[in-house]
């Protein structure tokens, strides 16, 4: 089909859906699931996502008005759930539909778009959607319906176009809208006896299973921590097994070394959760904290300004690096794991050409400062690790936190709703590059050297702990919480292997065997939790 838009008698040029946004113009597509919604973000932030200009205060997203932006349209919308925090893939298709019709209320368009609206819902929810076109009708809103549904035509439409084949065929109008002639029209391709002319004017009004009970298993738990509580379980009994194994010598340095030596693994686990979280999978990650330490290592020198002039150099290379890799993976469509292994290889000869071998300079009281504890109490590397979380949580109370997640759930569908992909899934990148990179400085630190080859492990290492903290492949679920557990679950259970005294071969074969159960654990007690619900 081609032509033009026309608003108001004037051209309109519309090429993307923020476009459309701008001129007050709303899309709900045919395929809800594809493209109308993000079905694993919750109904509230499905609902919020059009809005999330309006609902901004301060760089932060309004609890406030989300609360009463999202009530208000579930009261309107009569939309039946649990909690406005469920996801939209629990509710019925019905719901869904209002979901997907809902959030775009708040900008008021002049414009909506309806594409089988009612199509694979039942009786009484088609009721409710033709009094909500009828409330928009009378409000002064115009409605274009695209509907296969012939009977649906004739009850909501002052004019129909009749399409065969993407081609027009006959637009009918007043006593010319009748089921006779929708039908002849239709099969025959053509226009026949129902002749008819005119253009398109605004339309005017016309004509689930019941939700399991929660049964919470964690009934004291926020739903974000619900969703965690597995694999901290699993976190909880390694624990325990460490405290048993180190009883004798058990101490605030014991948990400062653990932590100085685990604090690499966290950062970097926390950047392949940010990677996972846009759908991607970033195999650089190793070769850029390799890159980091000889960096720091050739740029670092004895006076405080060199230690913090080295340190900014890393962190802004390491989101410079970022940036390019999301922009090659976003402009270019190229699958992130393609791009990052060939990144690697950049990292890693990069590396190799800034220090072929182990050494370098690094201060002494620069590596004691981060690896050790500030007034004998409180270990360095878990300031820096509270730090990094609290950003992280303020990030993702922002719209770029919400974009993040709608994008790696359903980028189609987040295109649709507004958001700016491209832009989403850079800033991912470019998070996730100065994580890594501030692990990389974490872990030179620990090593006190610089080393091109240093980080290669912990690329996997990080997608490890990253899965069986609950991050999913396929992108949008997960939280960095879950990750912190994924990664102490890993680093108890080397330390315990290596403590018991076996010998390497069997330790890494207990140590896969060991990763299988978590994970299985992890699972099943989230799909009971899931089950419960």
């Amino acid at each position: 089909v081609q032509g033009e838009v026309a608003l108001n008698g004037a051209p309109a040029s519309i090429t993307d859906p923020r476009q459309a946004i701008r001129q007050r113009i709303a899309h709900v597509p045919e395929d809800r699931k594809t493209d109308g919604l993000i079905t694993r973000l919750s109904v509230a932030d499905n609902l919020s996502l059009p809005s999330l200009d309006r609902l901004d205060r301060l760089g932060l997203l309004s609890p406030a008005k989300e609360r009463g932006l999202v009530d208000e349209l579930i009261d309107k919308l009569r939309i039946r759930l649990q909690s406005p925090r469920e996801p939209v893939l629990r509710l019925s298709g019905g719901n869904q539909q209002k979901v997907a019709i809902a959030k775009w209320l708040p900008l008021t368009p002049r414009i909506y778009l309806l594409a089988e609206p009612t199509r694979g819902i039942d009786v009484r929810t088609k009721q409710e959607i033709y009094r909500l076109m009828r409330e928009l009708t009378n409000g002064g809103a115009s409605i274009l319906l695209i509907s296969s549904d012939t009977i649906e035509l004739l009850g909501m439409c002052d004019r129909v176009l009749v399409m065969y084949e993407r081609t027009p065929v006959v637009m009918l109008a007043g006593d010319e809208v009748t089921e006779e002639n929708v039908v002849h029209a239709s099969v025959a391709g053509r226009q026949g006896s129902a002749g008819g002319s005119g253009t398109l004017s605004a339309p005017v009004a016309a004509p689930d299973a019941a939700a399991l009970p929660w049964r919470r298993w964690l009934p004291g738990l926020p739903r974000s921590w619900q969703d965690v509580a597995p694999i901290y379980g699993v976190t909880g009994i390694f624990a325990l097994v460490y405290l048993y194994l180190t009883r004798d010598t058990f101490s605030l340095n014991t948990v400062t070394n653990l932590l100085a030596y685990l604090f690499p693994l966290f950062l970097v686990a926390m950047a392949q959760s940010v990677i996972m979280l846009t759908g991607g999978i970033d195999l650089a990650v190793g070769q850029m904290m390799s890159l980091a330490t000889v960096v720091l290592a050739t740029q670092m020198y004895d006076t405080p300004s060199s230690m913090v002039t080295a340190t900014l150099i890393v962190l802004a290379g390491g989101g410079l690096l970022g940036a390019a890799t999301g922009g090659i993976v976003s402009f270019f469509k190229l699958p992130a794991i393609i791009v990052t292994l060939a990144t690697s290889f950049i990292w890693g000869g990069w590396a190799l050409f800034v220090l072929s071998v182990p050494g370098g300079h690094l201060p002494v009281s620069f590596a004691r400062g981060l690896t050790g504890q500030i007034a004998g109490v409180l270990p360095t590397t878990l300031l820096v690790l509270a730090i990094v979380l609290v950003i992280w949580k303020y990030i993702k109370s922002t719209k770029l936190g919400l974009s993040i997640y709608a994008v790696g759930d359903n980028p189609r569908g987040a295109f649709v709703s507004g958001i700016r992909v491209t832009r989403a899934r850079v800033s991912a990148y470019v998070i996730a590059g100065v994580m890594t990179a501030l692990a990389g400085i974490g872990l030179s630190s620990y090593a006190a050297t610089g080393d091109p080859l240093i980080g290669a492990p912990y690329a996997l290492a990080s997608i490890s702990a990253a899965v069986l903290g609950g991050i999913s492949f396929y992108g949008g679920q997960g939280q960095l919480k879950g990750t912190i557990a994924g990664t102490l679950t890993l680093g108890l259970m080397t330390q315990v292997l290596f403590i018991s005294g076996l010998s390497p071969a069997y330790q890494r074969v207990i140590y896969g065997a060991v990763l299988i159960v978590a994970l299985g654990i992890k699972a099943f007690a989230a799909y009971r939790i899931e089950e419960g619900r």
